[in-house]
């Protein structure tokens, strides 16, 4: 295999957090014109509805898009779902209420639902999480029999939310074991096995706490793949949030033995150039104040890197208090410039990693003030194998256990 080299970019704020606001519809679907679906014509409303974007763009015509594409047959339920495999966020809302409606429309009138379809539709991981998870649910809800024997194969499912079902079954399973008075390494297997498809933080916390109290050690850090080794710089001038669209140095290149001008001090100029971070804390935070010092209005970039061992998808799930970027291999997978604080774990990017050694750049923009920290924390999922961060101690170019992003210039 031919290394490839990749890179991934973060800028964030601190004090701002970025929040998504669900849309929900309140028109009310009517019946459908026809008993078949034209599917031709419900795929042009659900265009119409894909067209929708952030501050209104697209809304008035989607108001009757919608209203068209919910009181569409319940053989069309599919093709609704399929539609948010190419939403944005603000789309995928407008499409999941019109598929909700329909399928409320069905239970409501205690009409068949497309079973078969949503079956094949939940086992296809190709399919967007949100829709396979609507579509889980509407399973469950008309045979929970055979919705229930899916459950056990979601364990390492790319879905998170379907992982969770199955992380749930196993610790029922622990539970009962324990009420049976069964040994301890009956129940540490389950829990085990609990934990290599876990990754929704309380199901963690709670899989941790058993493991430990049957004496084995759980690493967060490890079991989450976060980021630890990181270099950084800062500060950058964010006076008055100016700063989040400024296209700083580190965004332009990675050049780890430069010196920049940063944000002056007292009024005289200063120069900025990039250091070495690491965190040993569970969740992998890294306290950019001790890093660029305690200022209001700064901005601050962190950089780091990973191997691979083949392309893949990954997750980036960022924790933080500011707006930041994010770049991957040199593209831009996020932005925020929200300021409503995240907790960690909370936000989730999925983005595909080719093969070789791969590059993360962030910006962060934290407001510092009294003992406030401005902290970031990138992890690429679950671990996986394969993927090794050579920037920690005994890191390397070879395959290693841990899954890690790596992040760059960070807004602080």
């Amino acid at each position: 295999m031919h290394d490839k080299q990749t890179s991934l970019v973060l800028r964030c704020a601190a004090s701002t957090a970025l929040a998504l606001s669900f849309a929900t519809a309140a028109a009310k679907a009517g019946k459908p014109d026809v008993s078949s679906v034209d599917r031709p014509r419900l795929q042009r409303q659900l265009d119409v509805l894909l067209a929708v974007e952030k501050q209104g763009v697209g809304n008035i015509a989607a108001s009757d898009a919608w209203r068209q594409v919910a009181g569409a047959d319940v053989d069309a339920l599919v093709q609704v779902l399929a539609a948010i495999d190419r939403a944005g966020p603000l789309a995928a809302n407008w499409i999941a209420a019109a598929a909700e409606t329909i399928a409320e429309r069905a239970f409501r009138e205690n009409g068949p639902l497309p079973l078969g379809d949503l079956k094949r539709f939940v086992l296809d991981a190709e399919h967007a999480p949100r829709a396979r998870r609507l579509a889980f649910e509407w399973l469950k809800k008309a045979d929970a029999t055979a919705a229930t024997t899916l459950v056990p194969g979601f364990l390492h499912d790319p879905s998170p939310e379907l992982r969770r079902e199955a992380v749930a079954r196993l610790l029922d399973k622990a539970a009962a074991a324990k009420a049976d008075r069964a040994d301890d390494d009956t129940r540490r297997q389950i829990y085990r096995q609990a934990l290599s498809g876990a990754c929704d933080l309380d199901q963690v916390k709670a899989v941790k706490a058993e493991l430990e109290k049957l004496a084995e050690k759980v690493n967060l850090a490890r079991h989450f793949g976060f980021l630890t080794h990181w270099k950084v710089i800062g500060p950058f001038d964010n006076t008055g949030e100016a700063g989040y669209d400024v296209a700083y140095p580190p965004e332009k290149a990675i050049e780890l033995a430069a010196t920049y001008e940063g944000k002056p001090r007292d009024g005289q100029p200063r120069q900025v150039q990039w250091h070495e971070a690491s965190t040993n804390d569970e969740f992998g935070i890294v306290d950019l104040n001790k890093l660029v010092g305690k200022e209001n209005g700064v901005a601050a970039y962190a950089w780091t890197e990973f191997w691979s061992d083949r392309r893949r998808d990954a997750e980036l799930r960022l924790g933080r208090d500011n707006a930041d970027k994010v770049w991957l291999n040199g593209v831009l997978v996020h932005q925020a410039d929200a300021e409503l604080g995240v907790p960690l774990l909370h936000e989730h990017d999925r983005d595909a990693r080719r093969a070789g050694h791969q590059h993360i750049d962030g910006q962060c923009r934290p407001q510092i003030g009294g003992a406030e920290r401005a902290d970031i924390a990138i992890d690429g999922g679950a671990s996986q194998r394969g993927v090794d961060h050579p920037g920690r101690p005994g890191g390397g170019d070879a395959p290693g256990p841990w899954d890690h992003a790596h992040a760059a210039p960070g807004r602080a």
